[in-house]
């Protein structure tokens, strides 16, 4: 079994279930990330309780706070461990868009994580500058 306890299991589902629809759009091969991710943590089969929760959840009725809160405190081990989980969630559709990164900063937050926490996990657009315009001549 993983560092996740059984308690944790369903808000840990709601959370990476939240993750796959952070872009509003929530594809099968996403849904299918989560599966293959609570498959690893429960040793073989998800359990039937968790297996309804994931064919169930709805983002409209998802509380991020909530969810968090149901986690626990977590060293920063699971922090970083639950961080990497939803960012492969996200990636599972090959696309990372900047909602995608600011669910991700979310759930660090809702956590307690450091930035440094996640980390090459999100990306964000930096300003531009403009060139300098040439001298005048």
């Amino acid at each position: 079994m993983s560092q996740w306890n059984e308690a944790q299991l369903p808000h840990l589902a709601d959370i990476l279930m939240a993750a796959a629809g952070a872009d509003q759009e929530t594809l099968a091969t996403e849904t299918s990330a989560v599966r293959k991710i609570l498959k690893e943590l429960q040793g073989a089969k998800v359990s039937s309780e968790i297996d309804a929760r994931v064919r169930a959840f709805s983002t409209k009725g998802f509380n991020l706070a909530t969810a968090a809160a149901g986690l626990g405190k977590l060293d920063e081990a699971s922090r970083r461990a639950l961080l990497a989980l939803v960012a492969r969630v996200t990636e599972s559709d090959e696309v990372h868009d900047l909602a995608e990164s600011d669910f991700i900063v979310r759930v660090a937050k809702a956590i307690g994580a450091s930035p440094g926490e996640y980390q090459g996990l999100t990306v964000e657009l930096l300003p531009s500058t403009p060139p300098p315009l040439p001298p005048k001549a």
